[in-house]
C-alpha cells in the first residue's frame, strides 16, 4: 500500500511506502574520524525494523580506529575504506559507482 506523505501530514512532494519490505535499501554512512559516533549510529541502524537493507560505511581515510571498530563490532556492515578524505559528496559518489 502506498500512502502519500500528505496523508501522513507532510507535503505532497514525497511518497512513503508501507507494507511489505520488498524494496532493497542501501544506507550509506560517510565517516571521517567519527569512531565515537559509530556505536550509536551503526547500532541504531542495525536494529531498525526494515529487513531488506544493507548498511555501508564509507570511511574517508580516518586516522582513528573507525574501520577496525566497525569491522569488529558490526561485521554485517559493508565497509568501503578510502585512503584519503574525499568529503561527504565524494564518499557517497564512490559508493554509488
Amino acid at each position: 500500500m502506498v500512502k502519500s506523505h500528505t496523508e501522513l501530514g507532510g507535503s505532497s512532494q514525497h511518497r512513503m511506502i508501507s507494507g511489505e519490505a520488498s524494496y532493497k535499501v542501501s544506507i550509506i554512512v560517510v565517516n571521517w574520524n567519527g569512531e565515537r559516533f559509530l556505536k550509536d549510529c551503526l547500532g541504531a541502524l542495525s536494529t531498525q525494523s526494515y529487513v531488506n537493507c544493507e548498511i555501508i560505511l564509507v570511511d574517508n581515510g580516518s586516522s582513528d580506529n573507525s574501520v577496525r571498530f566497525a569491522r569488529e563490532t558490526f561485521p554485517e556492515v559493508k565497509i568501503v575504506a578510502l585512503r584519503e578524505n574525499i568529503r561527504f559528496t565524494g564518499g557517497n559518489v564512490t559508493t554509488a559507482q
